[in-house]
């Protein structure tokens, strides 16, 4: 599959309370790798089976590649698309997507870096926006002293 599948973002209503129930749910690891080219950064999620997910808003267009797994992802109009790896797809600007792993799974982004940064924080801070309700968790977890 290479179609640009995730065109709209969701309702943010929709997100904000899908993300406020996430965030109280018992948390599960995942583990990622960073890897970087001449002007090109790629992030290796590896992600349990039975996670339900939902990451950031990304500030531009972004691949994305599924290189294991089968997941079903949430579309703007609230029905479930099912992708089994390998898949690839792009997602546009202000898409944040809603993920089911269903087995275990490996998915890559693929994102510019026309500077070369390595700072992951600072990669974040260039390719995503944190949710004023995922900023908020953060900074409990900072001051309990669980980041």
């Amino acid at each position: 599959m290479s179609d640009s599948i995730l065109t709209a973002p969701l309702d943010s209503k929709l997100l904000d309370v899908i993300e406020s129930r996430l965030i109280e749910a018992p948390q599960m690891e995942i583990k990622y790798q960073h890897l970087f080219a001449e002007g090109v950064y790629i992030r290796v999620a590896y992600v349990k089976a039975g996670m339900i997910g939902m990451g950031h808003e990304h500030r531009q267009e972004t691949i994305n590649t599924l290189l294991k797994g089968k997941i079903r992802l949430l579309n703007d109009d609230q029905s479930m698309l099912e992708l089994q790896a390998p898949a690839f797809f792009t997602s546009a600007p202000g898409v944040r997507k809603v993920a089911h792993f269903i087995e275990d799974t490996i998915f890559l982004n693929v994102l510019p870096n026309p500077t070369n940064e390595t700072d992951i924080g600072k990669l974040e801070d260039l390719f995503v926006v944190k949710s004023e309700n995922f900023l908020k968790h953060e900074q409990r977890a900072i001051n309990e002293g669980k980041l």
